[in-house]
């Protein structure tokens, strides 16, 4: 196990200590589910030097929804702000709705780590709550509107 991976898992078993789970990362990666079923994976890939945070949203079952689904995806993830600065991707070979989140390993320590994964969680449970409203009302879900906010645009 290379320095960095000894310490990210270092830091993994800690976050799991403090919810009194065990936590450990295997190949550089663990992964994990929380009571709901919702899966989330930190990984570190050999040599790397950033730790990945990833979890999926959804599956894309229905041909005939894909296009717009994927169009109010890349809604989302313009900016950054819905995904909370995250990352909105499309898995093709499983055909999920994956988010994720790149930082580098020497921007951390055990508590900036605690913190950024749990941030990620909230941002995980953010965008399914999001895309689970946009399912339920059948794609029409404007976020931001009727907030007043100004196009991000106008502010350059």
């Amino acid at each position: 196990m290379t320095d960095l991976r000894a310490k990210l898992d270092s830091w993994v078993r800690g976050y799991g200590n403090r919810l009194g789970k065990l936590f450990y990362l295997k190949d550089g990666v663990c992964a994990l589910k929380d009571e709901s079923g919702q899966e989330y994976v930190v990984d570190l890939p050999e040599n790397g030097t950033e730790v990945y945070f990833c979890a999926p949203i959804a599956t894309l079952n229905d041909a005939a929804s894909k296009p717009m689904d994927l169009e109010q995806v890349l809604k989302w993830n313009l900016w950054g702000h819905e995904t909370q600065g995250g990352t909105l991707s499309f898995d093709e070979i499983t055909q999920r709705i994956i988010i994720h989140r790149t930082l580098p390993m020497d921007d951390l320590d055990e508590n900036r780590f605690a913190e950024a994964f749990s941030d990620f969680i909230g941002s995980v449970l953010h965008i399914k709550e999001l895309w689970e409203d946009y399912k339920r009302t059948g794609g029409n879900v404007n976020v931001g509107e009727d907030k007043g906010e100004i196009d991000p645009l106008f502010r350059i």
